[in-house]
């Protein structure tokens, strides 16, 4: 388990092949979610990157599942939804207490 794969647009995955990173494309939000069940399933990667407009899929994807898993990163794209950067705080108010990343006034 120390490969890294891209579940997304051809186009970014051909960059990212030429990365030595593992790419398979999908077209929309269910082959993404079909293609990223399997990857689960195989164990062999690491971390497993997508792009950010499919945050929500991958969202529901990960909140079925238990147990270890992949790191699971959104590249953000063209279309920006801030959703990369909201799960990032997250995480982080998770492992500190506080979202330093947070607009909101204390």
């Amino acid at each position: 388990m120390n490969k890294i794969a891209f579940v997304g647009r051809k186009k970014i995955g051909i960059l990212l092949r030429s990365l030595g990173i593992d790419d398979f494309e999908a077209k929309d939000a269910l082959a993404l979610k079909e293609r990223m069940r399997e990857l689960l399933k195989e164990n062999k990667y690491i971390l497993i990157l997508t792009e950010e407009v499919y945050v929500n899929t991958v969202k529901d994807l990960l909140s079925k599942k238990t147990g270890a898993l992949p790191v699971v990163m959104m590249l953000p794209t063209l279309e920006v939804t801030g959703a990369t950067l909201s799960m990032i705080g997250d995480v982080v108010g998770k492992a500190v207490g506080v979202n330093i990343l947070s607009k909101k006034e204390s």
